[in-house]
């Protein structure tokens, strides 16, 4: 059982108020956007979309007022909704929002203002939350597990920010690679403060179930209406998603695997299984390889967390389709068709050749090897301390194609980056904290007795180990979308942690 004391301040409400003060409260309010509406409207020249939009800010506004983990909930659910990255050749209408774009891109804007829509919004919430702790009178911070990890990598992190900084680094760029990362550790000490009840962490699977349906319901539809084809080269398209999409759309798998093994009562589970199929339609559009590599090293993942008396059911399982997977591949091994696409896929993330995308993947593996030998050279540099962050590492080997603004700085093999830019200090402490975790987590999955909550707690473990494999070959460690919603699911684990040791009568103290 999940702890429920406090579950009702927990929710941080508004005072409470007459009728009759509610109701002028909600009146003064609905004035109130009205005649910002209208300011929007004279301003922008009767701007539909102007007008649309202050409404919803308005929203989130009085909404994260009202009710804070509403309010935390709504920032999870942008976070998923809108896209870091144009698509290319695509374009999807969750991008024209900006919501991670800069500040100073705006025309008359200084160059220092690098601040985001969503950053704004993360400090809002977070503003709001503080206030009601304050408001309070009390400072009803949960003690965490897993604290001297934690610790370890946050000093870590600090010391090489500053030992780049103090090393002639501009901190400009210092800002654009560690960014990232903060929002990790703040999502990591924040969600548990705010996932109180069984019910919250209901809520927040929810908003990853519809975010995440929604962009792969996107990628599917961009992908049929191209006839399920992704071109002929050289005009072949990358992905019909972000980069990113495709590790969330694994988390629902993994999700959907557990509660089916678990047999999880649940609509949750009703509503995953009616959605795999435009799941696995929208995961195969966004055409990452890196994800193929994941979703089969989360899956082994998933098999080592079952209970013993689960195990050899879902093996025959897994034997029959192994069995099926080996016929698809055998058939469809030279096969560039629409149904050869996962093939080519499978075949390209195993053996580093050509796949749907022809020489483009090619160039791709070529371009990272190129990096990684730049980053080893890099690294006997500085092998203890490290680089730092904001220096550029060591090109002595230039990669053929696909330079980008910070290619000198970010390369696509963040664990290597970690090391680069940290040394073996820092990459001890970010593999003690991420390695603490998941076998921490896999000791809350045993001790947790509702089958809900093992499954949410098996996505949370599992999350990390999809995200490192992405890592290795994909810039998503500097990826906001890819942190944020680590740090939250760590969060979630964390609180799982907490509330299964109170029912246990243990403390979750290092």
């Amino acid at each position: 059982m999940l702890d429920t004391q406090n579950s009702q301040s927990s929710t941080m409400r508004l005072p409470s108020r007459t009728g009759g003060g509610m109701e002028s409260l909600w009146l003064a309010s609905a004035l109130a956007m009205s005649g910002l509406i209208a300011l929007a409207l004279v301003a922008t020249n009767g701007s539909i979309v102007a007008g649309i939009a202050l409404v919803i800010l308005y929203s989130v506004v009085m909404l994260t007022i009202y009710r804070v983990e509403w309010g935390f909930f709504i920032f999870v659910f942008f976070v998923l909704f809108f896209d870091q990255h144009n698509v290319k050749y695509v374009m999807p209408f969750t991008s024209v929002a900006n919501y991670f774009s800069n500040i100073n891109l705006i025309p008359g804007m200084p160059r220092y203002m690098i601040i985001s829509a969503m950053e704004l919004h993360l400090l809002f919430v977070l503003f709001v939350w503080i206030v009601r702790v304050a408001a309070q009178q009390k400072y009803g911070f949960i003690s965490l597990g897993l604290k001297v990890p934690a610790l370890l990598w946050s000093s870590a992190l600090l010391a090489s920010t500053l030992h780049g900084i103090g090393t002639g680094a501009d901190p400009i760029i210092v800002i654009w690679e560690i960014r990232a990362l903060l929002y990790l550790g703040i999502l990591y000490w924040w969600t548990p403060q705010i996932i109180r009840t069984k019910q919250h962490i209901i809520a927040l699977v929810w908003i990853l179930i519809i975010g995440i349906t929604i962009k792969a319901l996107q990628g599917a539809f961009f992908y049929a209406s191209n006839g399920f084809s992704f071109g002929v080269w050289p005009e072949i398209i990358e992905t019909y998603t972000n980069h990113e999409d495709p590790v969330f759309m694994v988390l629902l798998f993994m999700l959907l695997g557990m509660m089916l093994i678990l047999r999880v009562k649940s609509k949750q589970k009703t509503a995953l299984l009616a959605l795999t199929l435009p799941l696995l339609v929208g995961f195969i559009s966004a055409q990452r390889r890196a994800t193929y590599a994941s979703g089969i090293a989360s899956t082994i993942g998933l098999i080592f967390l079952l209970p013993r008396q689960h195990l050899a059911a879902v093996m025959k399982a897994l034997a029959v389709f192994l069995v099926f997977v080996t016929i698809y591949m055998a058939v469809f091994w030279n096969s560039y068709s629409r149904l050869g696409y996962v093939a080519q896929q499978l075949k390209s993330t195993l053996f580093d050749e050509a796949g749907v995308r022809g020489e483009k993947d090619i160039e791709s593996t070529l371009y990272r090897k190129a990096e990684n030998f730049n980053l080893a050279y890099t690294f006997r540099q500085a092998p203890a301390i490290g680089i730092g962050y904001g220096k550029a590492y060591e090109r002595p080997l230039k990669p053929w194609g696909g330079d980008f603004p910070l290619s000198d700085y970010i390369p696509h093999n963040q664990i290597f980056w970690i090391f680069v830019k940290m040394g073996a200090v820092g990459g001890f402490c970010f593999w003690f904290l991420f390695n603490s975790f998941v076998i921490h987590g896999s000791i809350v999955f045993r001790r947790l007795r509702d089958p809900y909550l093992q499954a949410v707690c098996a996505m949370c473990v599992i999350s990390v180990l999809n995200q490192m494999v992405v890592s290795y070959v994909d810039m998503q460690l500097t990826f906001s979308r890819n942190m944020v919603v680590l740090g939250v699911l760590m969060g979630v684990m964390l609180y799982l942690d907490r509330s299964s040791a109170s029912a246990h009568g243990r403390t979750t103290d290092d």
